[in-house]
């Protein structure tokens, strides 16, 4: 069906009642979410993503927000200026699906991989060290290997620090799904586990660098793993165990990072 927005007065009242009840984080979600075309009902103006998180940013008691899950053909040049709002937090979520024109073409994401690209490098010349996710789908109709390793080489580019990946699977009723499938489950297997080894060893880097650097820790709640220590995350959407009394459950912390884990960080509350 056709994307339905909330109206800008719906999302405002809301986030302030929220705020009355001690929230400090908003995320901001949708199939497609900045596309988002809002209206401001006293005036029916129309309110463009970015619009949205200048106004929430401004509302007082609101200190994060995120938002998922972006499409590149919408994500425009207001919304990457916009990342100079430091409400809004250094992680983006940003489906590629594919390295490849050729791929991205017969997918009709109607965009390339340079034009992606430049959105990123727009991106990270407001937020250098930005936490940088996104979307990939293996072994989709007509992937040769050429166009898995281009791929490879937009990961390598953009420095992805996670993502998803999946093998692709039809969906009845799509084009793709008329398709002949000449792409063995042993090559999709094998491809798919060469970009999760690629993003693990992003990951692992990623959280590497945080080591020894003072964070701003959100905390969320008790440690699933360890009833002994809360969690809480970095800006950049890092989760963070680290021991503190629970009554500092929703409040933010400065955490110094002392070591990385596959997923996590481990921290200590700073004297």
């Amino acid at each position: 069906g056709e994307e339905v927005s909330r109206s800008l007065d719906e999302i405002i009242f809301e986030i302030s009642h929220l705020v009355t009840q001690g929230v400090k984080e908003v995320i901001l979600l949708g199939q497609n979410v900045n596309a988002y075309k809002g209206i401001r009902l006293k005036d029916s103006k129309s309110v463009k993503f970015s619009e949205l998180i200048s106004y929430i940013s401004k509302i007082p008691g609101i200190e994060r927000i995120r938002h998922t899950t972006s499409h590149p053909i919408d994500f425009t040049d207001d919304l990457i200026e916009e990342y100079r709002n430091k409400i809004l937090c250094s992680n983006l979520h940003l489906p590629v699906q594919s390295g490849s024109d050729f791929i991205l073409s017969k997918m009709k994401r109607k965009h390339t991989s340079l034009e992606y690209k430049n959105i990123i490098n727009k991106v990270k010349n407001i937020r250098p060290n930005i936490s940088l996710t996104s979307d990939f789908i293996i072994g989709y109709p007509g992937e040769t290997e050429d166009c898995f390793q281009e791929t490879l080489s937009l990961i390598k580019h953009v420095n992805f620090d996670d993502g998803y990946s999946f093998i692709y699977s039809k969906r009845p009723g799509t084009p793709a799904s008329f398709e002949r499938d000449e792409i063995s489950m042993e090559t999709k297997k094998s491809r798919l586990l060469e970009v999760q080894k690629l993003l693990n060893k992003n990951s692992q880097t990623f959280l590497d660098n945080l080591i020894n650097t003072r964070q701003e820790i959100l905390i969320e709640g008790v440690s699933k793993r360890n009833p002994d220590e809360l969690y809480g995350r970095t800006d950049t959407n890092k989760v963070v165990n680290f021991r503190a009394h629970k009554d500092l459950i929703g409040n933010n912390v400065d955490v110094q990072i002392i070591s990385a884990k596959q997923n996590s960080l481990q921290g200590k509350i700073k004297d």
